[in-house]
């Protein structure tokens, strides 16, 4: 081979060496391009590239999406295919600033920054790392940390809390050992107080608890905090605005602008200034009884303040309940020990040793001996008797035995004689229900015993008297069942007393089957009082007076009635006989009086057939007089015996019908002269009718005849009047007056001197009146009698 051959061969293999070593650059060039592409796309971490855009001062203004990685889109939500080749404001329209801004420095500055960064249009945290792969060019690594922040969150809240928890338990700790310390309310809950500023951060404030009658707060306590106050603590807080919520509700309410709420204005002047106030309630049985009220905390009052302090005025509630039942207990410790010292029954407790622990005051009273004796000593050490001794000794170690209790009676010789006690032994037991002391009881019923005795025989007494009595008597239940019943109502009955008791009164008595109307005992069940009634029973062949007097138990509740029947047949018989008797007499009164009304009759008729053969005027006259005088007595007899009774009439109608006769008689027409009537219809005897009768029949007569001398039986359109008034006054008598409007009497005119024979017959009537007779002193004439019994003055006051 030549020089040329060679020279061309040797370029020629080392093009295909140089061929070959490029072929396997592109492959491995090829090989790692295809790493880089999986490692890009299957790497967890978000990745973007972007071109930085500038203003016109050179200032980043927004940036766009060259190339983005899956897991960009899976981290952000969005496609590459709406991000690429578009800007950020394009596709985040509500992007922070501060994004473009922090990738701006990068991208000009060339330095990297790495920084966690919450997303607001994307609602996820970040945790970036920026650079710059070319000038004006940025780069982005970012992982998404949402998960571990909300995580790292979480512990920070639990954290807090805790923190939170252990300040209110520490707190709640504190307030229960104030309340287990302090005696006193007032001590226990200015400690709650204390503690409850203290975990709050409060500053002022008080407690207080309600009124009885639920309008205002009343101070237990009132702090200011160190600030100037004025007030006096003992002025009333009225219950309204926000304390009124809490009552009401029961719950915690705050106001952290109560400076400036409508309820400042009923601060009293020289109050602390208020910020912002909290109230917790302080609940029992479901009411709010007082306030636990803080104020003035540097900062706003939040939830977790209110959980605290609702939970320490609970503990409040817990002291002022404790100090309720600690009053109460010195109370009723006070109560027993005073009535240990005061009750006149023996109190004593005796140990498991049957000694004597305790004996009362009284016991030294009744019996004489001191009460040093008896203590630290067995009944028989005491100096009781043998036999008294085993008997009590032995009760009570049946009650240390039992459990149970026991009661003893027996009578102990003193030195004053010899007394009967009621002994009652009770068990004391301990926390372990075994019985560490017994409780003796020993009351004197010597008395007592008496009593009984003397009831007994006064029962003995009444049962007696209830079986001797003549009257039928029975005891009835609400239900009309015979309780019990006297030998006089069973041996009317027919039965034994044993055989009535049981069965219904009206079963029994009246054989029926519901009570008989009128029924006193129904009566007396219905209204608790006492009734009576007339009763005819065929069965028992008689007429009863029934009465019922309720009958009540010791409680005063009615239980039935005491039934008592009166045998009244004979009475009942004679009124029977006398009612007949009466009623013949009725018969025969009316009969006379009708026939003294028919001879009067006639004498009036006999004097006006004499009427006719007389001439002289004044003889006429006199006739005339007789003849209404006579009238007036025949119209009385005339309304007795037509009236229902015998002693009484219709007064009006029969002084009218004397006053029409008159009128007719002296030929009067009432159109002349005018009788004006008032009479009451009032309960007059005969022994007093007639009288006022014939003096009405006078002093008329005088009237018509004298008081209208230019008035005549044809004149027409007078003006005279005649009144007859007959009424009662107001202290009971009887008041009749006749009087007209006519000329009048003489100045010097008396009627005990009146030669007239109808007015010596005026005065003769009156005094048979036992009466009293004026004349009035006005115009005309005026006669008034005054007659009758006055009332009595209980009658008229009443």
């Amino acid at each position: 081979m030549n020089l040329s051959e060679e020279s061309r061969q040797k370029p020629s293999e080392e093009l295909k060496t140089i061929r070959s070593q490029i072929a396997d650059l592109k492959k491995r060039e090829a090989d790692r391009e295809g790493r880089f592409q999986s490692l890009f796309n299957e790497m967890t971490e978000g990745f973007a590239l972007h071109e930085v855009i500038c203003d016109d001062w050179g200032e980043p203004c927004d940036y766009r999406f060259l190339e983005v990685n899956p897991a960009f889109e899976r981290l952000t939500g969005l496609k590459r295919s709406n991000v690429i080749g578009k800007t950020i404001r394009e596709v985040l329209p509500d992007i922070e600033t501060h994004w473009i801004k922090t990738y701006g420095r990068v991208a000009l500055s060339g330095r990297p920054a790495r920084f966690d960064q919450y997303s607001a249009p994307l609602k996820r945290h970040y945790q970036v790392f920026a650079y710059r792969p070319a000038p004006g060019q940025f780069a982005v690594l970012f992982a998404d940390i949402t998960d571990r922040k909300k995580t790292e969150q979480r512990l920070e809240n639990a954290l807090v809390e805790a923190e939170t928890r252990e300040r209110q338990m520490t707190a709640l700790l504190k307030a229960s050992r104030a309340v287990r310390e302090e005696s006193s309310f007032a001590d226990a809950a200015r400690r709650i107080f204390e503690v409850c500023c203290e975990v709050t951060g409060a500053t002022s404030g008080y407690l207080a608890l309600l009124s009885e009658d639920g309008r205002e707060n009343k101070v237990v306590f009132l702090e200011s905090g160190g600030l100037p106050c004025d007030v006096d603590p003992r002025l009333p807080m009225p219950v309204r605005g926000l304390r009124a919520e809490a009552y009401t509700t029961g719950r915690v309410v705050y106001d952290n602008d109560f400076a400036g709420s409508a309820w400042m204005r009923f601060m009293p002047q020289g109050h602390v200034a208020v910020r912002n106030v909290m109230f917790a309630p302080m609940n029992l049985d479901g009411k709010t009884i007082g306030l636990l009220g803080l104020a003035n905390k540097p900062n706003d009052f939040a939830e977790d303040d209110a959980s605290v302090a609702g939970a320490l005025a609970e503990i409040a509630v817990v002291a002022l309940q404790r100090a309720y039942h600690e009053q109460a207990l010195r109370e009723s410790e006070e109560r027993y020990r005073s009535l240990a010292e005061n009750v006149p029954s023996i109190l004593m407790r005796y140990d498991a040793d049957l000694r004597v622990v305790y004996l009362g005051h009284a016991a030294e009273a009744i019996t004489g001996i001191p009460s040093g004796n008896f203590i630290g000593k067995t009944n028989a050490e005491a100096g009781m008797p043998a036999h008294m001794s085993a008997l009590w000794d032995g009760a009570v170690r049946e009650v240390f035995h039992t459990g149970k209790s026991k009661d003893l009676e027996f009578d102990l010789p003193l030195e004053k004689g010899t007394r009967t006690f009621y002994l009652r032994l009770a068990p004391e037991s301990g926390q372990g229900r075994e019985v560490q002391s017994v409780l003796g009881i020993a009351t004197d019923m010597t008395e007592r015993k008496r009593a009984e005795e003397v009831i007994i025989r006064a029962k003995k007494e009444w049962e007696l008297t209830f079986d001797t009595v003549p009257d039928l008597m029975a005891i009835l239940d609400l239900n009309h069942r015979i309780v019990r019943v006297n030998k006089a109502m069973a041996d009317r009955l027919g039965v034994s007393p044993q055989q009535c008791i049981g069965q219904r009164c009206y079963e029994a008595v009246h054989g029926m089957t519901c009570p008989p109307d009128p029924c006193p005992h129904t009566l007396t069940c219905r209204d608790g009082n006492e009734h009576q009634a007339e009763v005819h029973e065929p069965r028992l062949k008689g007429d009863f007076l029934v009465s019922t007097t309720p009958l009540y138990d010791e409680e005063g509740k009615l239980i039935g009635s005491i039934h008592v029947a009166r045998d009244i047949t004979e009475r009942k018989k004679a009124e029977d006989r006398l009612k007949k008797s009466l009623k013949e007499k009725e018969v025969l009164l009316k009969e006379i009086h009708h026939r003294v009304k028919n001879n009067l009759q006639i004498i009036h008729s006999m004097l006006n057939l004499q009427l006719r053969y007389l001439k002289d005027e004044q003889a006429i006259a006199l006739f005339k007089e007789s003849q209404n005088r006579v009238f007036s007595m025949a119209l009385i007899h005339e309304k007795l015996y037509q009236s229902d009774s015998l002693t009484t009439i219709d007064l009006p109608d029969y002084i009218g019908k004397i006053i029409a006769n008159l009128f007719q008689s002296y030929g009067v027409s009432e159109r002349v002269i005018k009788p004006k009537i008032d009479v009451e219809n009032l309960s007059l005897d005969v022994n007093s009718i007639i009288p006022c009768a014939l003096i009405i029949n006078e002093l008329v007569s005088n009237s018509l005849k004298y008081a209208f001398p230019a008035a005549s039986a044809s004149s027409e359109g007078g003006k005279g009047e005649i009144r007859i008034d007959l009424l009662r006054d107001l202290g009971g008598r009887f008041v009749l007056i006749v009087a007209d409007n006519g000329v009048g009497l003489p100045e010097s005119f008396e009627i005990h001197k009146s030669k007239s024979l109808g007015l010596q017959l005026v005065t003769v009537l009156v005094k048979q009146l036992n009466g009293t007779i004026e004349m009035g002193t006005g115009a005309g004439a005026e006669f008034k009698i005054t007659f009758g019994p006055a009332r009595e003055e209980n009658s008229s006051n009443a």
